[in-house]
């Protein structure tokens, strides 16, 4: 969905697999928690990034058949933000370089 085939990684769908796999994650512990008040017995309770993703994936699949338009391929070499990017390096690894800050209780922190 984000590139051509055979061209190199490009910046993935935001969030595609993130927002669907919290849902799954918090239906699986609600309903162990439900299971464990009725019955007394726990659950074992996993998800799969890769699987959601794939699944939300459908999404995109029905909005393009009905005309939707989607945001243009993520241009690498001048990216909006440096610090959110792919690169390629001298091995031909690629790897994803995501900087963000993080707050904790409304402190800044550089961690890591």
């Amino acid at each position: 969905m984000t590139r051509d085939a055979g061209a190199p990684p490009t910046w993935p769908v935001s969030g595609s697999g993130d927002n669907a796999t919290a849902v799954a994650i918090y239906a699986g512990i609600a309903t162990a928690l439900y299971r464990r008040e009725r019955t007394g017995k726990g659950s074992y309770v996993t998800t799969s990034l890769l699987a959601t993703g794939i699944w939300s994936a459908g999404v995109f699949i029905q909005a393009a058949l009905c005309g939707a338009n989607f945001y243009g391929l993520h241009d690498r070499a001048h990216p909006a933000n440096a610090a959110l990017n792919l690169y390629k390096s001298s091995d031909g690894t690629w790897f994803v370089l995501v900087v963000i800050p993080i707050r904790y209780h409304g402190c800044e922190s550089n961690w890591p």
